[in-house]
């Protein structure tokens, strides 16, 4: 369990979090300044050095975060399964976008430019319980990549016969990756509104092309026949 001063700990590394990710939204990230961070958070300098060797250490932890959210919710919350469970937190996203769009297009653009989240440390006990008191279980979830928290929903996709049963998962997970990574770049492009319609509409073309290229050998064909 937990001590009391990790848990301390991770609540001063999460009040730098808050303030970074305020201060994104009006200023570009490579321009917020440490000293700011610092101030704002009621933190010490000293002990921010202790916390994260550097700046864009802030945003990878706030990352590492979030990707834990993202696979509680997808494991314990939407009580849904297969693509249904892909299009909603798809849904979800676009929510986010709409409320904060710079932020999540810098969030995002850092990923891409980054190292790979597979990559990274993995967050403490303290870091979880601090972050999602509430959430029963976060324990059990690890920060992975979209692939890899997207892949029991495709795997249950299969066996419910959403898919064929050829189909390359992998693939499949790096279309939905490219998707993810790749739309939030057309915020300033699209109206805010159309985001979720261009999500689904994506997804869904990447599921009818799945069924057929690879359809003859799925589960829900076999069943008609």
């Amino acid at each position: 369990m937990a001590t009391k001063r990790a848990l301390t700990t991770a609540q001063k590394k999460q009040a730098l979090v808050e303030v970074l990710l305020y201060r994104m939204q009006m200023e570009e990230f490579d321009e917020i300044k440490i000293s700011d961070l610092c101030r704002d958070a009621q933190v010490s300098e000293a002990s921010f050095y202790n916390y994260f060797p550097q700046k864009t250490d802030v945003l990878v932890y706030f990352i590492l975060l979030w990707s834990v959210e993202i696979g509680w919710k997808l494991r314990y919350e939407n009580h849904i399964d297969g693509l249904l469970e892909i299009e909603q937190f798809f849904r979800e996203l676009a929510q986010s976008i709409s409320e904060q769009p710079t932020l999540i297009a810098e969030i995002i653009a850092f990923q891409i430019k980054w190292t790979p989240v597979g990559m990274w440390p993995q967050l403490s006990e303290a870091d979880k319980l601090v972050a999602y008191p509430e959430y029963e279980k976060i324990l059990f979830i690890e920060a992975e990549g979209l692939d890899k928290m997207l892949m029991p929903s495709l795997e249950e996709a299969v066996a419910r016969g959403e898919l064929p049963e050829s189909t390359p998962l992998s693939v499949i997970a790096s279309g939905i990756c490219s998707l993810f990574f790749g739309i939030p770049m057309l915020v300033k492009q699209v109206p805010m509104e159309r985001l979720h319609d261009i999500f689904l509409e994506q997804l869904r073309l990447l599921w009818d092309g799945a069924r057929k290229r690879y359809g003859g050998q799925g589960k829900r064909k076999a069943q008609k026949v």
